[in-house]
Parts: structure tokens; sequence; C-alpha cells
């Protein structure tokens, strides 16, 4: 089941790219969790790779 889920996340991804791109689009920039490798993985196999680094601090109030 989960390969069939990471199969449409892919195509979801693929097509999304190839739309934007055929709009013009020069960039696609995306967000996700150091923590979550499976997403990280999944976007790297589409093409996509590191651009930066983001830290946080949370505040307790």
């Amino acid at each position: 089941m989960l390969r069939k889920l990471y199969q449409i996340a892919y195509f979801i991804i693929l097509k999304t790219v190839e739309r934007f791109h055929q709009m013009g689009i020069k960039q696609i920039r995306l967000n996700t969790a150091i923590a979550n490798e499976a997403s990280r993985r999944l976007f790297a196999s589409c093409g996509f790779r590191f651009s930066i680094i983001e830290m946080l601090i949370e505040l307790s109030h």
C-alpha cells in the first residue's frame, strides 16, 4: 500500500512540475520537516535538491 501511495505522490509531483514549466515558472520551492525523511527522498527523486537550511527556536511564554 505504501508503495502505491508513493507512486501516486511521485506522479502528482511530476505532473505539477511539468505544468509549472509549461506556465513559464522558473523555480519551485517547497518546505518539509527535516525529520520527514520519506518526503525528502520523494522530492529528491523528483529532481528537487537542498537549497537553504532554515533554523528555528521555540520560545515558551
